[in-house]
C-alpha cells in the first residue's frame, strides 16, 4: 500500500488527540496525487475530503484493507507502517508535541518537493520506499 501522512519535524503525527494539520493545498496534492485511484481513510479524516472528487473509501479498519498499490491516509491512528511499500509525507517546519511519533528508520527518501500551504509557508512533501536492506 502507498500511505499518506501528515507530520512535524520530530515525526510526530497528531497531538492531543488532534490532527496536525488541514491545509487546503495538502488535501489537494493528496487528491490530484491519487487521481482516479480509491483514496481510504477512516470517520475521521472524512471532513478533510468532502468536498472533493477524490473516490473515497471510509471504514475503520482501512489499513488492512488497503492492497499493494492502493492509497491510505493515515491521520489519528496507529498502524504498522511496515505494511506500506512507499510513504508519502507532507512535513512541515514545526514541532508539536506529538501523541506519536511515525517510525521511518526502515524507508529510505526517494524525492522531495517543497510547496507553500495555505496555512503553512512551507510545506515539503516527502517520499519515501521502503528499504527491504534495512533490519528491523
Amino acid at each position: 500500500m502507498i500511505a499518506i501522512v501528515c507530520l512535524d519535524e520530530n515525526n510526530g503525527m497528531f497531538f492531543n488527540e488532534r490532527r496536525q494539520s488541514k491545509d487546503r493545498y495538502v488535501i489537494r496534492d493528496i487528491v490530484h496525487m491519487v487521481e482516479n485511484n480509491t483514496l481510504y481513510i477512516n470517520e475521521y479524516s472524512k471532513e478533510l475530503f468532502k468536498n472533493t472528487p477524490a473516490n473515497i473509501q471510509i471504514s475503520e479498519d482501512y489499513f488492512n484493507q488497503v492492497s499493494d498499490n492502493e492509497y491510505c491516509f493515515i491521520e489519528n491512528q496507529i498502524v504498522d507502517i511496515l505494511k506500506a511499500k512507499k510513504v508519502v509525507v507532507y512535513r512541515w517546519d514545526k514541532v508539536y508535541p506529538a501523541d506519536y511519533k511515525l517510525p521511518l528508520r526502515q524507508y529510505k527518501l526517494v524525492s522531495t518537493l517543497e510547496f507553500q500551504g495555505y496555512s503553512h509557508d512551507k510545506i515539503v512533501k516527502e517520499v519515501y520506499e521502503r528499504n527491504e536492506t534495512i533490519k528491523k
